[in-house]
């Protein structure tokens, strides 16, 4: 059977919607359920598709799959026959029921199960070269304290990396899938954008800055994201897991789409490096009315 990307998304949605229906959106958010909009991955899944290697088979993972948008959205950019091996990682037995229901047919194994089980399994599940994910915003008071020394114990021993008691569970499965993915590696991230200056969130940036080379950071308005899901202000972070270059630069960008931001900035790794507050990019200078009174006479 041909496969039409935009029937299978269509389906997606349909079953994303019956998961849904019995569940308030602060139920769903306390069950780390929201879904990413349809729109927001195909636009992530599109930029990471730019930077793919077409010699190099992709080995996908998305964790905390939910229905998968993301596989879903990589669907819309590359053939099947580019895909090596696929792998979804969802908790939620009902979710994971719906990803096998809508994706077995295209190859794809559904781990169902934690993240952490999901790294234990065996047999092993495919190392990735290939991450796309919104992982739940779980704040540090929602875990379970065994959970969370077990969390901090994993972090430190796979990546030599100590993270802060009152840092969310996205900042521990960052780390975690990071050191997961093979070298070279694609990844991409929908994160809170809290993680460009919050201080539990240093290991991440200190990750992305000394460990990967970091391409992009796109932080959303919440005002325009198109989606009641979207209730917080989020930050999309695309990286490559190979050692920096001293001289590289990254691109930050402020609104509309990933292809047609609407402000940009790029900055140099040494600077990102020094500075705690990358919620400062992309930075705009804005005139004063003094400033451009004074330009104008200067310029009779």
């Amino acid at each position: 059977m041909i496969f039409n990307a935009a029937v299978a998304e269509a389906k997606r949605l349909q079953a994303q919607m019956a998961l849904e229906a019995s569940l308030s959106i602060e139920e769903r958010i306390l069950r780390g359920m929201l879904a990413t909009p349809s729109h927001l991955a195909q636009q992530i899944a599109r930029c990471v598709g730019r930077l793919l290697d077409e010699n190099r088979p992709i080995r996908y993972c998305e964790p905390f799959m939910g229905t998968g948008p993301f596989y879903s959205a990589l669907r819309w950019v590359v053939p099947r026959e580019a895909i090596e091996s696929a792998t979804g990682i969802e908790i939620d037995g009902e979710s994971a029921r719906a990803a096998a229901g809508l994706w077995s047919g295209e190859g794809v194994r559904i781990f169902q199960g934690d993240f952490l089980e999901a790294l234990d399994a065996q047999p092993p599940l495919a190392r990735p070269n290939l991450v796309m994910c919104d992982p739940p915003c779980f704040k540090p008071e929602q875990l379970k304290q065994s959970y969370k020394l077990q969390l901090q114990d994993r972090v430190m021993k796979a990546a030599g990396i100590r993270v802060s008691p009152l840092a969310p569970y996205y900042v521990y499965a960052f780390l975690l899938a990071g050191e997961w993915m093979e070298e070279g590696g694609l990844a991409a991230w929908l994160v809170p954008a809290e993680f460009m200056s919050s201080k539990y969130s240093d290991p991440m940036r200190k990750y992305l800055v000394e460990r990967t080379s970091l391409i992009r950071v796109h932080r959303l308005d919440p005002r325009t994201a198109g989606s009641e899901d979207v209730w917080i202000s989020s930050a999309i972070i695309i990286y490559r897991k190979v050692l920096p270059k001293k001289d590289s630069k990254v691109l930050f960008s402020f609104r509309g789409p990933l292809s047609d931001p609407v402000i940009s900035q790029e900055v140099a790794l040494g600077e990102l490096a020094g500075n705690p507050l990358w919620e400062s990019y992309p930075f705009v200078r804005v005139r004063t009315e003094e400033e451009m009174a004074g330009g104008k006479k200067e310029g009779k």
